[in-house]
């Protein structure tokens, strides 16, 4: 099985084909044929679709990551297999800090989204204490000496 795969490779690497959508495509590989694959599908210039249990290929070729869910659910994750380790690994250490980041990111965006409907007239008030308001729970987010009540 693993030579007849080995051909179907070849043939459908050198296609020329813009978009690769592979299943599966080490299992009948031994290791050194296993990195020789990786090494092909990180030289291609065109798209690919890669659906594996095979975590070395997927740490080594993968950029964005659909992960599916028992029940049929699925996360989205914008990054490598190795961020995304790393991203949960520094979510179990550090739960409040990352909702502290995550908060921080929010009002950052929030105050971006006010400054520019800010004007002059008189219902731009109420925009510019948000943005008051915005920018003091962001300082008290910065400075851990300042008490971190809520506004």
């Amino acid at each position: 099985m693993g030579e007849k795969c080995r051909i179907a490779f070849l043939r459908l690497y050198f296609s020329g084909a813009n978009l690769l959508v592979l299943d599966e495509p080490t299992n009948y590989f031994d290791i050194e044929t296993r990195e020789i694959v990786e090494d092909s599908l990180n030289r291609n210039d065109g798209a690919l679709v890669l659906v594996s249990h095979d975590r070395e290929l997927v740490r080594c070729t993968a950029t964005r990551l659909l992960d599916m869910k028992p029940g049929g659910g699925y996360e989205i994750y914008e990054g490598t297999a190795d961020e995304k380790q790393e991203d949960e690994r520094s979510r179990i250490r550090e739960p409040k800090d990352q909702e502290e980041r995550e908060e921080h990111l929010r009002l950052q965006l929030r105050l971006t989204e006010l400054m520019g409907m800010a004007g002059t007239s008189e219902e731009d008030k109420e925009v510019l204490s948000d943005i008051r308001r915005i920018r003091a729970k962001l300082d008290r987010l910065n400075d851990p000496d300042i008490c971190r009540n809520e506004i």
